[in-house]
């Protein structure tokens, strides 16, 4: 392995910082300069704007409290936040350019003689590292909009080339072999005449095979021509060229514009899929067209609605059926198959283009996740670009300017209403919506680069209403105002620019070093004005004494944590009451007067059917609860957890994908309500807020023929878990109608649950347990605010305070990843945590107590001590 480059160099003057030889091999004396690198940065793309936060990974970035610098093209972040020796959050700057490197300083106290301490320091002389790279590859970032224009200009369009209509010209071969082909026929025929010879050939629709290059597979492909459709082609290519021309959306914003008279001004109008003009729509969109665009839908409609037309038009209605699109002006004329296959090909590389910059990826060891993260889209990768795509490619081919309308914005401000299109009120499908913003931005990076102009009506109303992904590339429609703007600041990037960020990186840079030598106040305090001011729950004068240990070390003392009731829900605990009732009693006072059936749980029937006969403790080694923080991104601690005998998670948590950190395995599952209902409805308003940013929804589900599409089944032999189906916790906030109403919904999916997929294993935690480990939840609440940590709310334990405590009763030893505490307050910092490790979702506010069950983990920990461990 090469090492890596950097040496605190020799000779310098005592009491100043010393400078760092990136030059220079470190050799292999020293490991842990050695292992200071850099390996990777996730996102690797961002806007200009800044203000984000991106996980720069690498290996010794020193210890809790290190004093580190990250560099992004050597602008410092406006903060560098130390996660763990192997990631820290950088807060990524405005700036310009792509392949930018990213670098991490290190900064240190060295230990010199005492009467050579910076002066107030007491510690030693400030230094520093650089780690920048692995292996010799440079890791670099991109501003979003520079890297969309860069990759664009680059990329060959590919049409401009192709035949635009397919014509005779094109068919002179397969003609004449047809001709010869007719000519044995007729040879043949009984009496050899002319009328029969005709009847024979147009009887063969397909008897010209034309072959060509498909641009989108690489291979020569067969287009079949009709005779007939001979009559209807004309015998050389399109040749017409226009200065200015108007390619028309369907957006709703278009209505009230008022931009038909602009749109009408221009030489050449393109629309596509029969979209109305006049007399309702003209002031608004305009009344000419010059060029219209159907897809094979509007072909047959076309059809449909011709019967009076010759036998030649209806012999022609399967090749329209066949292919994506035809050009309809008078007289009739067809897009060449080169044109489409190309416009479809060029779509799909500016798309995987895009992908690569825009979307958030998987970790970049697993390939595997990375394809999955192209295929979330729904929008496969053989499906042929919509109507607006093929429309625009024919007007730059044919015009030297081309300005899109109606493409952006379903919305207008002064409206009431917001329409997806402007000539109906019908909404767009998921898949319609994903891959309207998707070409959206396919389009926009074509703006950028130069190949059309965009009209920015409706921009700011538009892209704010709902096109997610056009606004996070942070693309928009450009006024012409806009466009020099960007020419100018374009040319402004000179060497005044370049000595501003010299000084910058120079000043953080002496801070980061002046910062390593201050007195050290650990994780849990920061040094300001001569002294250590610690967090809430510490103190001490470094910061390392926890308030929680110390002040309520006996909070736990005489909660009994042991359970003896049942722990899975079984038809051994059902109870016949007098009026034939199959119920579960709880204790006394359980309920109160907020359900219609007192302290017991109506189990009914068939639910009492498809229970298990007794209950089941199973027994374990070593277990692992695997939370969904944001945290489990931090530290790669897949293989610890896989290695535990039992795994347990929740709620759809990815694995594939981020196995270096999560692991794999999983034995139990545990699902809420809203993850029960996806499962069995596929109800995407369900995971609606995973959508745009939630790859993983697009992985294959292995072994499983049912389920909705994107399910994540876990290992055939793990079980999955409901704790809510008799929820006290909701007895307070709800009437005994919805308490009502949600048993039924539950004991009717459970029953739906075992149906339709009986090979899996699935469990409900027994009322009786739920009833226990909400009264411990109680306990504790009214326990820590009694001893004045606090007031919490939150409407009921998590899904992980039910799991630990389980875990409780059948574990010998307890491991729990990823259960860092979310807060309120972390929505404003930009540097907090994730909520999840895979999406960018938050937690609904108040409805749970995340301080508070995180003490009661760590007061868990103290007392049993490797039982029972936190891994953060």
């Amino acid at each position: 392995m090469a090492h890596h480059q950097v040496l605190v160099s020799s000779g310098q003057p005592s009491g100043q910082p010393a400078a760092i030889d990136t030059n220079k091999d470190v050799g292999a004396q020293d490991s842990e300069k050695e292992d200071f690198r850099v390996t990777a940065v996730e996102p690797a793309y961002g806007l200009r704007s800044g203000g984000y936060a991106v996980l720069i990974r690498g290996r010794y970035f020193g210890p809790m409290g290190s004093s580190l610098l990250a560099t992004i093209g050597d602008v410092p972040c406006n903060e560098t936040r130390w996660l763990s020796s192997e990631a820290l959050h950088c807060l990524v700057p405005s700036g310009r350019g792509v392949n930018l490197p990213v670098k991490v300083h290190l900064c240190l106290c060295q230990n010199v003689d005492p009467s050579k301490n910076v002066e107030g320091s007491g510690r030693g002389l400030p230094t520093s590292r650089v780690g920048e790279t692995v292996s010799g590859t440079q890791v670099t970032f991109s501003y979003e909009e520079d890297a969309v224009i860069a990759a664009t200009k680059h990329l060959d369009m590919g049409w401009t080339d192709s035949p635009i209509l397919l014509h005779r010209g094109l068919l002179k071969e397969e003609l004449s072999k047809a001709s010869k082909l007719l000519s044995a026929k007729e040879n043949q025929l009984p009496d050899g005449s002319e009328e029969e010879s005709t009847r024979v050939f147009l009887e063969q629709p397909q008897r010209i095979p034309y072959e060509f290059r498909n641009k989108s597979s690489g291979l020569i492909d067969t287009f079949m021509v009709a005779p007939a459709m001979l009559k209807l082609l004309p015998s050389v290519d399109s040749q017409a060229r226009y200065a200015s021309c108007a390619v028309m959306g369907h957006s709703g914003a278009l209505i009230g514009s008022r931009l038909g008279p602009l749109i009408d001004g221009h030489e050449a109008v393109f629309r596509f899929d029969n979209a109305p003009t006049i007399p309702r729509y003209g002031p608004d969109v305009g009344e000419r067209t010059t060029y219209q665009v159907l897809d094979h839908r509007w072909a047959r409609v076309l059809i449909g609605a011709s019967s009076d037309r010759p036998d030649h038009i209806r012999e022609v209605a399967r090749w329209w059926s066949d292919t994506a699109s035809v050009v309809l002006w008078a007289p009739v004329k067809f897009l060449s198959p080169e044109f489409v296959s190309t416009v479809q090909a060029t779509t799909l590389r500016l798309r995987r283009v895009l992908e690569s910059i825009l979307l958030p990826g998987a970790p970049p060891e697993d390939e595997r996740a990375q394809d999955a993260a192209a295929r979330a889209l729904e929008w496969s990768a053989n499906a042929a670009p919509t109507s607006l795509f093929k429309t625009v490619a024919l007007a730059t081919r044919a015009c030297d300017q081309v300005t899109l309308y109606g493409v952006y914005g379903p919305c207008i401000a002064t409206k009431k209403t917001c329409h997806w299109r402007y000539f109906d009120e019908r909404e767009p499908t998921e898949p319609e919506r994903r891959r309207t913003e998707w070409e959206e931005t396919i389009l926009l990076a074509l703006e950028r680069a130069g190949y059309l102009n965009i009209t920015a009506f409706g921009k700011t109303e538009g892209r704010k209403a709902g096109y997610v992904e056009g606004a996070r590339v942070g693309l928009s429609p450009q006024t012409e105002t806009e466009r020099e703007k960007e020419t100018e600041l374009r040319s402004n990037m000179n060497r005044t620019d370049e000595q501003s960020r010299r000084q910058n990186t120079s000043a953080a840079l002496a801070e980061c070093r002046q910062k390593a030598c201050l007195p050290s106040c650990g994780s849990h305090g920061t040094f300001r004005d001569g002294k250590c001011v610690c967090d809430s729950m510490y103190s001490g004068t470094d910061c390392a004494e926890s308030v929680l240990l110390s002040k309520g070390r006996n909070i736990l003392d005489g909660l009994d944590l042991r359970y003896k009731g049942p722990m899975r829900m079984n038809r051994e605990e059902v109870e016949e009451t007098r009026d034939g009732k199959l119920v579960i009693k709880v204790p006394e006072g359980t309920a109160g007067n907020h359900t219609f059936d007192g302290d017991q749980y109506q189990v009914g029937r068939r639910l009492f059917s498809l229970l298990p006969a007794t209950d089941h403790r199973p027994r374990f080694g070593s277990c692992a609860i695997v939370g969904n923080s944001g945290s489990m991104l931090v530290t790669r601690r897949g293989r610890a957890i896989d290695a535990h005998d039992m795994v347990w998670r929740f709620n759809q948590a990815p694995v594939q994908g981020f196995t270096p950190y999560v692991g794999s395995k999983t034995d139990f599952e545990m699902l809420n309500s809203a993850w029960v209902k996806q499962l069995l409805e596929g109800d995407d308003a369900a995971v609606a807020q995973f959508a745009h940013i939630g790859w993983w929804r697009g992985l294959p589900s292995p072994g499983e023929e049912n389920g909705p599409p994107g399910w994540i089944w876990r290992e055939p032999n793990s079980t999955i878990v409901l704790y809510e189906m008799f929820d006290p916790a909701q007895f307070p906030f709800r009437d005994a109608f919805q308490i009502d109403f949600k048993q039924k919904w539950w004991r009717a999916n459970y029953a739906k649950m075992r149906a339709l997929y009986p090979r899996r294993a699935i469990i409900s935690l027994s009322p009786q347990y739920a009833t226990w480990a909400h009264n411990v939840y109680k306990a504790l609440r009214a326990r820590f605010e009694g001893a004045g940590f606090g007031v919490f709310g939150g409407e009921k334990p998590m899904s992980g305070f039910y799991a630990i405590l389980y875990c409780l009763q059948v574990c010998n030893s307890i491991d729990v990843y990823g259960f860092t505490p979310y807060r309120d307050e972390d929505v404003l910092d930009p540097l907090a945590l994730q909520y999840h490790y895979f999406d960018l979702a938050r937690p609904r506010v108040g409805s749970h107590s995340f301080d508070m069950t995180r003490y009661f983990y760590e007061l868990l920990a103290a007392k049993l001590g490797d039982h029972f461990r936190i891994v953060d």
